[in-house]
């Protein structure tokens, strides 16, 4: 993985995916990276994990093929923020960051001023702006 950051490692990445003996957390990492550095071609790959037993590796997945551009589960996503656990509150905001529709801009505002962990509140108002920046051309950034 000494290549992270770079589209040419996304190969390595998704072959890592594939390994039955993969530790969870080494694929949070491969789908989180394969993700920041847009190598597309994983989202087959990715979309299995949406089915996994992991409710991390869900949200990561989701994300990431959100962030693809490709139709998400965002009913499943929005249920994801009434969990009791903060972090899965804070990962399906950030899933649902570039997830489209006014209805997800609603319950992320929702979130960010009713939840009642600060961080997760915060993970929203990030969504939140960082669906108002993808709206947005180059030269108005």
């Amino acid at each position: 993985m000494g290549e992270i950051g770079e589209v040419k490692a996304g190969p390595a990445l998704l072959q890592l995916l594939s390994e039955a003996d993969c530790p969870e957390g080494v694929q949070l990492v491969a789908i989180a990276t394969i993700d920041r550095i847009g190598f597309r071609s994983a989202a087959p790959a990715i979309e299995s994990f949406t089915r996994h037993h992991n409710i991390q590796l869900q949200l990561f997945a989701y994300k990431a093929l959100a962030d693809f551009g490709k139709d998400v589960d965002k009913e499943l996503l929005f249920s994801f923020l009434q969990d009791k656990d903060y972090v899965t509150r804070q990962n399906a905001c950030g899933a649902l960051a570039s997830v489209k529709g006014e209805d997800v801009t609603a319950k992320l505002q929702a979130v960010a001023k009713n939840d009642n962990n600060e961080s997760v509140r915060s993970i929203a108002h990030i969504s939140l702006i960082e669906r108002q920046l993808k709206q947005k051309s180059d030269n108005e950034k």
